[in-house]
């Protein structure tokens, strides 16, 4: 059998009597499935994090039952947290993506992830509404369950016809379950606003004004810059440097009128940091 090095990281090899991969932590042969297969990958991946995090190092499931629920979730959140940042930062999404396995490992961690099926999705998300999270969350996280189960078929980890079914649980309808619904979010009205706008300074009063002129997004407001304005006609095009749907290569344009611009030139310096 052989030694592992504390000091190098364990390698990934061919058990050549077996056709199994093989890594060889604290003295210890752990399988890890069929050489080269993307099974086998993710599980070597997962035993050396925890191996460099200290952890004790748990043996994989059976090789023959293919990747468990537990061991597609890591292998998804590693894909995520490179996939889902914006300028060097974790989205939302991410925080989305970690309490969605959260439930999934709560009650199917050692289960093989071809086994997943409709109704077990459906028990955790009941799971999910008797821990009072809101419909909308609800759904929000089933639909993650089955993006991730998307990924592992790209990836060749599971089979199509898993994720597919899973596709078929069907949102919860407003006023239609027990899960908890929230109150609708609506808009400041007027009378608050102007009350508010009288106790700002007058960029961010005219910020404000702006918004509600250009209907976008505070954050279009507040990353504003003269550079991103083009300014030849007589409505301006405001071009965003970034905004919510750039990774779909969509472009984001907002007009400026002249009320807007009226409000926007005499603040433009205030814009440029």
């Amino acid at each position: 059998m052989a030694v592992s090095n504390p000091t190098r990281q364990p390698s990934y090899r061919l058990h050549r009597p077996s056709g199994q991969a093989v890594v060889t932590i604290d003295r210890k042969d752990r399988y890890l499935g069929k050489f080269g297969s993307p099974e086998s990958r993710v599980r070597y991946e997962r035993l050396i994090s925890e191996w460099m995090a200290g952890k004790p190092a748990i043996p994989p499931a059976d090789p023959g039952q293919g990747l468990t629920v537990a061991e597609l979730g890591v292998a998804y959140l590693r894909h995520a947290e490179g996939y889902f940042l914006k300028d060097g930062k974790p989205t939302s999404e991410l925080k989305n993506v970690k309490a969605a396995l959260r439930g999934l490992r709560g009650l199917y961690a050692a289960l093989p992830a071809r086994e997943l099926s409709p109704l077990k999705l459906k028990a955790v998300r009941d799971k999910w509404i008797e821990a009072g999270l809101a419909r909308t969350n609800c759904n929000r996280h089933t639909r993650c369950v089955v993006r991730i189960y998307a990924w592992a078929v790209e990836n060749e980890l599971v089979a199509a016809d898993v994720w597919q079914a899973l596709k078929a649980v069907k949102a919860l309808a407003e006023g239609r379950s027990v899960a908890r619904e929230t109150a609708p979010v609506v808009a400041v009205d007027d009378a608050t606003t102007e009350a508010t706008l009288v106790h700002m300074d007058a960029t961010a009063a005219a910020m404000v004004r702006l918004q509600l002129l250009l209907a976008c997004r505070p954050g279009e407001i507040c990353t504003m810059r003269p550079s991103d304005i083009d300014r030849r006609e007589a409505v301006w095009l405001y071009r965003p440097e970034h905004h919510k749907t750039e990774h779909r290569g969509k472009e984001r344009v907002i007009p400026i009128g002249p009320r807007a611009q009226l409000l926007l030139a005499p603040i433009l310096p205030a814009f440029a940091g």
